[in-house]
């Protein structure tokens, strides 16, 4: 069986215990290179193409600055959920370097505290959602536009997509090909 999961926001050792922990049951799992599903709408190049259908022509920079300023604003949250659902993941999958909560913590706060915030980072690391409702704030502040989701998924296209997701659709395809 194959399935895809939400990233959410989880450092590569999480993501690894998640794998590992799936495919020891004879489960096939892809796991988002971005936090959640939603992330994908939020790259620059889109958000670019949706505030030019609103008639503004923002440059590619300018909207990965607005993602990253959107970013920043909801650090700490973020931090914290990261927190949470890292000491969820450890006892999940049976604690499999013996880590005690306390231990996932700081591992966590000083993986956290060494992320370079970019583009790319952001879409792995911060909740989508989130940053959708920040980000329009940022938009409407500078801009005097609202952006929403469908404004986003409106000028979604296959050269848009990032790669991860056409590689997931690929499988997904050979999976429905090959059961």
């Amino acid at each position: 069986m194959f399935f895809i999961q939400d990233r959410d926001g989880l450092p590569d050792r999480y993501v690894g215990y998640i794998k590992t922990k799936y495919q020891n049951h004879g489960l096939d799992v892809s796991i988002l290179g971005r936090h959640e599903v939603e992330n994908y709408l939020l790259d620059g190049k889109i958000i670019r193409a949706a505030l030019n259908g609103k008639g503004m022509d923002v440059s590619l920079k300018d909207c990965r600055v607005l993602l990253v300023r959107a970013a920043e604003s909801i650090q700490a949250e973020t931090r914290g959920d990261i927190r949470r659902k890292c000491k969820q993941v450890n006892h999940f999958c049976d604690n499999p370097d013996n880590l005690n909560d306390n231990a996932v913590e700081a591992e966590v706060d000083q993986w956290f505290d060494s992320l370079m915030l970019n583009e790319e980072t952001v879409l792995r690391v911060f909740p989508g959602k989130e940053l959708l409702k920040t980000l329009r704030n940022f938009v409407a502040e500078q801009y005097a536009v609202d952006i929403r989701e469908p404004d986003l998924r409106d000028v979604l296209t296959k050269n848009r997509l990032s790669d991860d997701i056409k590689t997931i659709f690929k499988q997904t395809a050979q999976e429905k090909e090959n059961p």
